[in-house]
């Protein structure tokens, strides 16, 4: 697992090149997304045809306490090589010894606390759940060199590749093991193949991408980069808290069956929105990183993306929150239409997870890993307060509905340090946002009562004739009055040059 072609130094692309590879890695990211999100709902799909609710509860269970865990995993080591791209052929030997070292100390934390975990939460299975997620941290060591490499580098296309082939040997493996009877531990016996695969393959490329020899270990540099781990593992921690909070303590205080259903819920609209804000993440850092010398160009750069994307997530988000009902009543026979309401409200808060991210990826690019971090400690403390207080009362709906909302806090929080940041008003945000929520969010509104109205047809000519208003009026608008965004998005996803 040794990191041998990757500490050579990267190419320095020109100022307009930097601009163009963001433009073909947003794209490329789109269609990584797209085949990713494609493969999870497949077998979220099979899988909720095949599992009971308690068995999604249960590895629930598993995932919200692993995530917490696994925020050692590398040691930061992605996030510190990619914001300083000059800096990679020193750092890369250090770097793997490093990531090595917190993947085992992490695989030994999960494996030493999983019988605890298991008697907390009653489930004996969660001992064997939680070794073999443990078991794939140490076959990721190499692969977080590989694929900061390839960031550094720009080559996003690669990146989605290699994401996207990961990702169907992983779901396609949960089908298979969920088929094969093997109930909550389907989701988790793919994990050390899956990673497995990943580390061949980025191997592979890299020693064909690159013929350069890595450089000798220095202690000096791994000095240099622990000293940053502490700040990027806080702040890696507090971003799992966020994620995961709500699940440990409704997992604690409510049944696995009412955990699975919420559960079930979450994963169906943050398994849309995690892909799309991870390559979006893949893509903005490195790209605002090259501009954090130039206040101006990152403050336009930052302005343009929540403006353009916040109207896409929010267009989809609403979307998704007004067909949810009619969908998951038909794909799953009502077994999970309880689940309804959680979709709901997590899809319409889509938006928010995408400002959210974009504000962390503008204060993570100057720097900023302290502030995050502290930020993101707030969000997942009050996120644990808010999902207990509201699970005891026994209502999902109420749930979503508490966890969304300190999302929303954290985003205005962060936004507005962003634009204090780069010197940009933060009102001015705020209503870019807003105009670009608001059109969707009528056009959705509409489009559902026009779709009630004509349920005496039946389910699926309602459903069709919604989803078809609603597209008609979104372009609509865009033809129009929202001819701005839309052309932003246009140039995201088309323009050739910087």
């Amino acid at each position: 697992m040794q990191p041998s072609s990757l500490a050579s130094r990267p190419e320095e692309p020109s100022q307009q090149a930097y601009g163009r590879a963001a433009v073909r890695g947003a794209m490329w990211s789109v269609l990584g997304v797209a085949t990713i999100q494609g493969l999870s709902l497949l077998s979220q799909l099979v899988l909720g045809h095949v599992l009971a609710r308690a068995e999604v509860g249960i590895y629930a269970m598993a995932a919200s306490f692993s995530g917490l865990v696994v925020i050692l995993r590398n040691g930061g080591m992605h996030r510190i090589l990619v914001q300083r791209p000059s800096e990679f052929g020193q750092r890369a030997a250090s770097a793997f010894r490093i990531a090595l070292s917190f993947n085992l100390s992490a695989a030994v934390i999960m494996v030493a606390a999983a019988p605890g975990v298991a008697a907390i939460y009653g489930e004996p299975r969660l001992v064997w759940m939680l070794a073999v997620i443990a078991s794939a941290l140490p076959l990721q060591s190499a692969t977080v060199l590989h694929r900061s490499r390839l960031m550094v580098k720009l080559r996003y296309r690669v990146v989605s590749q290699l994401d996207a082939a990961a990702a169907a040997v992983r779901y396609g493996l949960m089908i298979v093991f969920a088929l094969m009877g093997a109930g909550p531990m389907c989701f988790v016996l793919p994990l050390p193949i899956a990673a497995l695969f990943e580390w061949i393959s980025c191997r592979w490329y890299a020693r064909r991408e690159d013929g350069a020899e890595a450089e000798r270990y220095d202690h000096q540099q791994t000095a240099k980069l622990l000293s940053s781990v502490p700040w990027v593992i806080f702040g890696s921690l507090t971003v799992a808290l966020t994620m995961q909070s709500d699940k440990l303590v409704i997992g604690i205080v409510r049944s696995a069956e009412f955990l699975g259903v919420y559960f079930f819920g979450y994963q169906l609209s943050r398994g849309i929105a995690r892909p799309f804000v991870s390559s979006l993440t893949q893509v903005l850092m490195p790209t605002l990183s090259h501009l954090s010398d130039d206040v101006d160009r990152q403050s336009r750069a930052y302005l343009k993306a929540v403006g353009a994307l916040s109207f896409c997530t929010g267009a989809f988000g609403f979307g998704i929150a007004g067909l949810a009902a009619p969908v998951v009543h038909l794909l799953w026979h009502g077994k999970w239409d309880a689940s309804v309401p959680v979709l709901q409200i997590f899809a319409c808060g889509m938006p928010i997870m995408v400002v959210s991210a974009i504000a962390t990826v503008l204060l993570e690019s100057r720097a900023r890993w302290r502030d995050v971090a502290w930020i993101q400690a707030g969000h997942g403390l009050l996120t644990a307060v808010a999902a207990l207080a509201a699970a005891a009362s026994g209502s999902l709906a109420l749930t979503a509905l508490s966890v969304v909302a300190v999302a929303l806090l954290s985003a205005i929080v962060k936004s507005i340090y962003a634009c204090r940041l780069v010197g940009i008003s933060s009102a001015k945000l705020a209503l870019a946002v807003v105009t670009n929520l608001s059109t969707p969010a009528v056009c959705i509104l509409v489009s559902v009562s026009i779709g009630r109205a004509a349920l005496d047809l039946g389910i699926w000519i309602s459903m069709l004739l919604c989803a078809a208003i609603y597209v008609v009026l979104l372009l609509l608008a865009c033809l129009t009055y929202l001819r701005q965004p839309a052309s932003e998005v246009l140039t995201l996803l088309l323009k050739r040059r910087a």
